[in-house]
């Protein structure tokens, strides 16, 4: 049976557990795409729909949430996934909430810890670089094995049990306070220009259209950024900065650890 993971994954931790996921379910053939490309995909050609995203303060990033309310699930069977490098928080709640109400049945759902990519805190020592653990291992294995069980019973034409995630209360109280003081802003960007090198990748990258290149140097609209630091761990000089980190902190592709750990799943 055919299948399609849609993925939001900006430093790619997400995106290289989707195709751990991909690799290891034996009864259907994946296909990925990517929430921030324009090429939509024509969901009538899917069996089972996947939403994978990273957390961003206990939530699904910002685009994934949009882009699962605007589409229609007609009754569809589909998993959700995140990756989290602090707290995973509400991310799988507000995930399988936006998916029934988009009209999915949910039929999965699982959080991976994985190394940390949020420079403030791998600036202050937080990197986690040696999850996930054995036992997140092990618990990840079992989620796929039931994905290749379910996307069988799928296939056989039976009936597959609705999966139920629960939202958790004490996470908006977290929330309450986190946002309080401001620990969910970057804050004002900038340039080195002695640094940057034009190449126009933070430009390129950016999930929410938020830089654009003027004479040759980025330009942020703050208004449209949403914190997600994408732009500032994939500079390749380092040349964007903030009041609080500059030179420091950067994150730009999947640690080392998480990928042999994927190798070994």
């Amino acid at each position: 049976m055919k299948g399609i993971i849609c993925y939001f994954s900006t430093t790619g931790n997400t995106k290289l557990a989707c195709e751990r996921i991909n690799s290891k379910v034996d009864n259907v053939e994946f296909d990925y795409y990517d929430i921030t490309s324009s090429e939509e995909p024509n969901f009538s050609e899917y069996a089972l729909i996947g939403f994978a995203t990273y957390t961003d303060y206990l939530e699904p990033g910002k685009l994934m949430t949009m882009y699962m309310k605007s589409i229609k699930g007609n009754g569809k069977p589909a998993f959700v996934f995140n990756t989290f490098g602090q707290m995973s928080g509400n991310t799988l709640g507000i995930m399988a909430k936006t998916a029934k109400e988009s009209g999915f049945k949910l039929i999965e759902a699982h959080s991976l810890h994985v190394p940390e990519n949020y420079p403030p805190l791998i600036k202050n020592g937080t990197t986690n670089e040696n999850f996930p653990t054995s036992k997140d291992l092990v618990s990840f294995n079992e989620f796929i094995t039931n994905l290749n069980s379910i996307s069988k019973q799928l296939d056989s034409g039976q009936t597959v049990p609705e999966k139920s995630v629960r939202m958790k209360i004490s996470v908006k109280l977290i929330q309450k306070i986190m946002g309080g003081l401001n620990m969910d802003e970057m804050g004002v960007k900038n340039v080195h220009k002695n640094q940057c090198v034009s190449c126009g990748i933070c430009s390129k990258v950016c999930p929410y259209d938020a830089i654009k290149m003027v004479n040759d140097y980025p330009v942020f609209d703050e208004s449209k950024c949403e914190s997600c630091f994408t732009c500032f761990n994939k500079c390749p000089t380092k040349s964007i900065y903030t009041k609080k980190l500059d030179g420091i902190g950067h994150y730009p592709k999947p640690h080392a650890n998480l990928v042999n750990k994927m190798k070994e799943v």
